[in-house]
């Protein structure tokens, strides 16, 4: 979470308490709380340094083509705080947070499962199970693994086809997307099998930190 002033007032970027006043021409008032999200769509606040005891977390989410990914949830709590960020367009989030505390951050959007999903994906799950062209980008395999079994099968397909068929209107076992830290490097032919990391752990935050994911 980045901050910069105006007006002598300092913005903090993320979920903000305010409070709403009303008053009449008579005196008369009243007030409620709410919540505003405050962002950074054209990072303006990029290089702005923290507060003592304050450091930013930020990041970018893209998908593996390198497309910036909108409408991500992104979150950063611990065991006393909770603060989210929503992606715009240039798929950036970003939170101001204290020092020498545990944080952990985790992207979620489980929205509008058929954006991306048609009946090509079929036809290339279908060459894959059958040996003809193989998917080998990892992020790929994943996607295709819509069951969660850890292996790209038919039953793949069976649940992809009732979505488009409008005969269910979710996937039964993942979210529309899935988040994978951008840092993390496949070892094995089958990254479904692998533990990779959907969410980042910061122990102890000292410094400033850049974590990047990639949307599924």
């Amino acid at each position: 979470m980045a901050k910069r002033s105006y007006f002598n007032a300092i913005v903090y970027l993320g979920n903000q308490e305010v409070h709403l006043y009303v008053i009449d021409e008579a005196a008369n008032w009243d007030f409620c709380t709410t919540y505003i999200n405050v962002q950074d769509n054209t990072n303006a606040c990029e290089n702005i340094e923290s507060p003592d005891g304050m450091a930013v977390v930020e990041g970018t989410i893209r998908d593996w083509r390198q497309k910036t990914v909108d409408g991500v949830k992104v979150s950063a709590t611990n065991a006393r705080t909770a603060s989210e960020y929503l992606t715009s367009d240039n798929g950036h989030y970003g939170f101001e947070l204290a020092l020498n505390s545990n944080y952990t951050i985790e992207p979620i959007k489980d929205i509008n499962p058929l954006n991306g999903v048609s009946t090509f994906d079929l036809v290339l799950i279908s060459k894959h199970i059958l040996g003809i062209t193989a998917l080998e980008n990892p992020y790929q395999l994943i996607a295709a693994d819509v069951n969660g079994s850890g292996s790209i099968t038919a039953f793949d397909m069976v649940q992809i086809r009732q979505l488009i068929l409008n005969i269910t209107t979710e996937f039964k076992s993942s979210p529309s997307w899935r988040f994978i830290d951008a840092s993390y490097e496949f070892t094995t032919d089958n990254p479904m099998a692998e533990n990779f990391p959907e969410k980042e752990e910061l122990v102890d935050l000292t410094n400033t930190e850049n974590i990047d994911f990639v949307a599924i």
